[in-house]
């Protein structure tokens, strides 16, 4: 573990292209260089749509005590 974390902050695509596995590759080559980089922890927030994504290609529901928070300078 290097404690190196990478963040994916987002991935889109359009949607007369979906389900035909780009994402995936795209995903995969970025996992692939996070490996190559020696990174410990890529992370992403999916939404419900995505995460089955991200599911089959090992992504798991991280399970965290502390909450996703947030200010809005207003």
């Amino acid at each position: 573990m290097s404690g190196r974390t990478g963040i994916v902050l987002n991935v889109y695509t359009r949607p007369d292209c979906r389900r035909r596995g780009y994402a995936k590759q795209v995903m995969k080559a970025l996992l692939a260089d996070a490996d190559k980089l020696g990174l410990s922890v890529v992370e992403l927030q999916a939404t419900d749509d995505g995460s089955p994504l991200f599911l089959s290609i090992g992504f798991s529901d991280d399970k965290s005590k502390y909450r996703r928070m947030k200010w809005l300078n207003q």
